[in-house]
């Protein structure tokens, strides 16, 4: 039987020093902003060999009482204060787009591009990869799909409600290299996209037609 209470920080020390190490301190933040709360509750669920034991390791470190585990969490591979910021970033991009606030849109991926200096608006694809990482904030309320087929087409990048978050609109992003925005606007218009899921359109159908002839 393993020991639940104050098992120390061996098993945090061997995987720091092991040849593979993901950092998931961030998690020790997550944990203690839930203490004392209602949502103090807090499930992993991840498949096997995704690293839970050693997260449970960490924190059983981390919270151990018996002895000093600080020294362990010098060592850190990651700025998560860099990373929420990007993902705090994210979250007021979002809400700018909800409020159809196209300068404050257009100023925010402008700058995560100036950011990920790697990357150069020369095509559709690389104007894909920066829209995805600046809305990564997205996936909490939307199901984002790739060449998503739709109309007489296929929209570029559509965002999807997910069932918990239908009162959100559905986006459709019309990508264009070299073109202005009333060319997607109207490519968007002449190809009636829109953001139904396919199988959804074909359950509708189906339905029409058995009220049509039911009638």
């Amino acid at each position: 039987m393993g020991s639940y209470l104050n098992p120390g920080g061996k098993g945090f020390r061997e995987s720091l020093h092991s040849e593979i190490y993901v950092d998931k301190t961030m998690l020790i933040d997550r944990t203690n902003a839930v203490l004392n709360t209602r949502q103090k509750y807090i499930c992993v669920s991840r498949p096997r060999r995704f690293g839970k034991s050693m997260a449970a390791d960490m924190l059983a470190a981390y919270y151990d009482r018996e002895e000093d585990s600080g020294g362990l969490f010098e060592i850190r591979t990651m700025d998560w204060h860099e990373v929420a910021g990007a993902l705090e970033d994210s979250r007021r991009l979002l809400e700018s787009l909800w409020a159809q606030n196209a300068a404050a849109v257009a100023e925010g991926i402008e700058r995560a591009h100036r950011e990920i200096s790697s990357l150069q608006y020369n095509d559709e694809n690389t104007l894909s990869c920066v829209v995805n990482l600046v809305f990564y904030s997205a996936r909490e309320y939307y199901t984002i799909v790739r060449e998503f087929p739709s109309g007489t087409g296929f929209v570029d990048i559509c965002f999807i409600p997910r069932k918990l978050h239908l009162d959100k609109p559905a986006v459709i992003i019309e990508l264009k290299w070299g073109q202005s925005a009333s060319a997607a606007i109207a490519q968007i218009r002449d190809r009636q996209y829109n953001c139904c899921d396919p199988k959804k359109k074909a359950a509708d159908g189906k339905r029409k037609g058995r009220d049509h002839y039911g009638r």
